[in-house]
């Protein structure tokens, strides 16, 4: 793919290193996309309360944080998972809404399940995912932008070189 100078795509919760098992943003080459999840996955949110000995290697390997995960993916564990993707080499980090909306409380599916977009495995799973906040009260969610705005600005994402 490099030679063909093609993107490659890193999905951290499929580690292309065998000897690992999550991806690290921090480690990924330039020709890359990268991103926390992804449309055929549960969300951020939904994985991280899928498999507790999961979320505490990563909460401790990955994150670097100390202690006992929390048992909710919370708007700080959001934004730690966020923060490494957008300072990450890749040229490009993209995140799936739902993984964005779990920066906000106010913004977030009280059930995580109705998050995730598609189930491949299940048949009847397909593309089920809708919105459940109009685009008017996204727009008029400023403290959202703002921490999203902050957030791509102190990665340096956007900026002319």
């Amino acid at each position: 793919l490099n030679t063909l100078s093609i993107l490659g795509l890193r999905i951290q919760r499929m580690s292309s290193d065998p000897k690992k098992p999550f991806g690290e943003p921090w480690t990924y080459p330039y020709l890359t996309v990268c991103t926390p999840s992804c449309h055929d996955m549960s969300t951020l949110r939904g994985w991280w309360e899928e498999d507790r000995q999961k979320t505490q290697l990563f909460y401790n390997t990955v994150l670097r944080m100390q202690g006992h995960a929390p048992h909710a993916c919370e708007p700080y564990v959001v934004e730690a998972v966020i923060k490494q993707h957008l300072d990450s080499p890749s040229v490009l980090a993209i995140f799936p809404l739902q993984d964005l909306f779990g920066l906000r409380p106010e913004l977030r599916r009280q059930d995580v399940k109705a998050e995730q977009i598609n189930e491949p495995a299940n048949p009847k799973h397909y593309w089920r995912y809708r919105i459940h906040i109009t685009l008017e009260e996204l727009c008029a969610n400023n403290d959202f932008a703002e921490q999203l705005q902050h957030m791509v600005r102190q990665a340096r994402r956007g900026v002319a070189y």
